[in-house]
């Protein structure tokens, strides 16, 4: 069985120019407030049932090395949710992603 890698690149565009996007340290509070600490904002990927924002966030989980989750404000709005190993962790070390 032959296994395929996909990458995948995103570029933001605003009026005709791409936004810088960068990982900030979150310490811990909502990306929300991690972002706008920066004078940035943060990047939504979509939104829950209860209409509630998700913010694309990152964490080491055991130390395996960084994998992609979900901040979700206002609750929990201090942790990263992350997938691994089959389950969901809830991380309080985490960076989010912002622009």
């Amino acid at each position: 069985m032959q296994k395929m890698l996909i990458v995948a690149t995103i570029t933001i565009f605003s009026s005709s120019s791409a936004l810088a996007i960068e990982w900030v340290k979150s310490k811990p509070v909502s990306c929300s407030q991690t972002c706008l600490h920066e004078d940035m904002k943060p990047v939504r990927s979509g939104t829950y049932q209860s209409g509630n924002d998700f913010y694309v966030c990152k964490s080491n989980v055991n130390g395996e090395g960084f994998r992609a989750g979900y901040n979700l404000s206002p609750s929990p709005g201090d942790k990263c949710v992350v997938g691994y190993d089959g389950r969901e962790h809830s991380e309080r070390t985490y960076e989010c992603l912002c622009n």
